[in-house]
């Protein structure tokens, strides 16, 4: 019962806080006088806090997850006791260059040169062994930040028992095989009365419209009188906004990749969602 009782505090109370870390009042000024540089798509996919369910798609390396993190980080900051969720289908597609890598190598550390924001390293919970940090909020304590891997539809709804998240970021959503992704995710956020902004990011490359994020991101919206739902918003985000952030030479050997599968082309160059013909 003592080691439960452990864990649990473990997860309810951040540690390694920072002793030299600015005074809140400070931190709120710097953040209210701070532009958060994004792309033209981001600013928009950010700004829009009508939308429930925001789908970012494009090209590779366009930015889409770095928009995505960057409103992450926004929500924990000015959410009181936030919980925010990155969910990917394996947890290595958050490590090594996925979102979870990018959240502390460079969206946190920019945040704190900017704003003076302080944030834990990451760590694994001794029983779930689930990533997790805690972020600095406006209100005077903290919110919190947990990668989930869910690699089987089947198993969302089990992985999010007990969870109330007022965030999430679903990575490499292309990758996920069902609408479940969607169905499950959507009756676990939003359900704390106190805390605005509850939204769910996807963030994907293109595939076909045989896919299910298509259908519900690019069909489901639309009513019988050609009118959108916008509890929905759809996001093209280019590699063309984003092309000062990559190195000179990358989208020359994203065309050389791509050169002998027209396909993978018209999706990985051009943003495209075509599907890939059977046989």
């Amino acid at each position: 019962m003592k080691k439960i009782a452990q864990d649990v505090l473990d997860l309810l109370q951040p540690e390694d806080s920072d002793p030299d870390a600015p005074p809140i009042d400070s931190v709120i000024e710097r953040y209210e006088a701070w532009t958060i540089p994004l792309n033209t798509t981001q600013r928009k996919a950010f700004d829009n806090k009508h939308a429930k369910w925001i789908l970012l798609h494009g090209e590779r390396a366009s930015g889409k997850t770095i928009g995505a993190l960057h409103a992450l980080v926004d929500h924990c900051f000015n959410t009181r006791n936030g919980l925010a969720l990155i969910i990917v289908e394996v947890t290595s597609m958050g490590e090594e260059g996925g979102a979870w890598h990018k959240l502390n190598v460079d969206i946190l550390p920019q945040w704190k040169t900017e704003t003076g924001l302080t944030f834990t390293p990451p760590k694994l919970h001794p029983t779930s062994r689930k990533p997790y940090i805690w972020i600095q909020n406006r209100h005077g304590g903290s919110s919190r930040v947990l990668l989930l891997s869910v690699p089987v539809d089947a198993k969302v709804m089990d992985r999010m028992k007990g969870m109330e998240p007022t965030f999430v970021l679903v990575d490499e959503a292309q990758t996920l095989k069902s609408d479940a992704y969607f169905r499950d995710l959507i009756q676990q956020v939003g359900r704390r009365k106190d805390v605005a902004d509850q939204r769910i990011f996807y963030c994907c490359n293109p595939r076909g419209p045989s896919h299910w994020l298509y259908k519900r991101f690019f069909q489901f919206p639309v009513n019988d009188n050609g009118e959108w739902n916008e509890d929905y918003a759809c996001y093209h985000v280019p590699i063309s906004e984003n092309i000062r952030n990559i190195p000179r030479d990358y989208y020359d050997r994203l065309i050389e990749a791509c050169r002998a599968d027209p396909i993978e082309a018209a999706r990985m160059i051009n943003g495209r969602w075509i599907d890939r013909p059977e046989g």
